[in-house]
């Protein structure tokens, strides 16, 4: 890592995949370096509608490797096709998307409980519960 402030920058790699992330280095001469250190990356993935006598296209976010453990990841830069700065927007959709993603260590026990509850639920189902007469649809 360099001594430069974090950006979030727009990756364009070689495979067609565009993901969004967070990094600490300099991205002057990126090509000179074997590797980039890269943080909460995001897959951005373009999806195209008709809609009447035109198209209209929407982005989804979701995370890049969705089962890695880690939040930081080297990616080499000769996968690398092109990096850019973002607009101010979409720096600030993607930092809620992290920030949303993340869950707090103090709401952690919250969700174990909710997560106990649910499976006594589960344990119980239909116990007490009437069978309706009619299904209205």
């Amino acid at each position: 890592m360099t001594d430069t402030k974090e950006e979030v920058k727009f990756f364009k790699l070689v495979n067609g995949e565009s993901i969004v992330a967070s990094s600490y280095d300099n991205f002057e001469d990126f090509k000179s370096k074997k590797y980039i250190q890269v943080s909460d990356p995001i897959e951005i993935r373009g999806i195209k509608q008709h809609n009447g006598s035109y198209i209209v296209e929407t982005y989804t976010m979701q995370p890049w490797i969705k089962m890695a453990k880690t939040d930081k990841i080297n990616i080499p830069t000769e996968s690398i096709m092109v990096v850019v700065d973002l607009h101010d927007d979409a720096i600030m959709q993607y930092k809620e998307y992290v920030k949303d993603a993340v869950i707090p260590e103090d709401i952690e026990g919250d969700i174990e409980d909710e997560q106990n509850m649910l499976e006594s639920e589960d344990e119980n189902y239909g116990e007490s519960r009437k069978i309706p007469r009619k299904i209205v649809h």
